[in-house]
């Protein structure tokens, strides 16, 4: 009997499983991640319904801008990511207000200018 439990004491920690060490945080991977799932789906789509235009915004625009943003908060969060004082003070749906009513600005402004854009610095075809 002694020799029983002596036994299992000893192997007790033994019968769990181990935690695997979490693998290092890469944040090219990351960016590659996000870059090529949307523009893998999108692609997909547009094969599928045979939208050359949905095709090539896969690869350009749909593509380029998950990039952008896997980017930015992945450099973010390499950095730190800690929150800031408005964003845990605030009740969540007003935080989400902010950066709705944010992001819609800069796309406004970002499709005001490129809507300038080109009519100043292309030339328009003669008829």
């Amino acid at each position: 009997m002694n020799g029983e439990r002596g036994h299992r004491a000893r192997n007790e920690g033994q019968g769990r499983p181990r935690r695997a060490t979490p693998r290092p945080f890469n944040l090219w991977r990351e960016v590659l991640t996000a870059c090529a799932a949307p523009a893998l789906t999108a692609g997909a789509a547009a094969v599928a319904t045979g939208q050359r235009d949905l095709a090539v915004a896969a690869v350009t625009s749909i593509a380029g801008t998950s990039a952008v943003v896997a980017l930015l908060v992945g450099a973010w969060l390499r950095n730190g990511g800690r929150p800031r004082r408005w964003t845990t003070g605030l009740p969540g749906v007003a935080v989400a207000v902010v950066l709705v009513v944010a992001a819609t600005g800069a796309a406004a402004l970002l499709g005001w200018c490129a809507a300038r854009w080109p009519p100043v610095h292309m030339p328009s075809p003669r008829a």
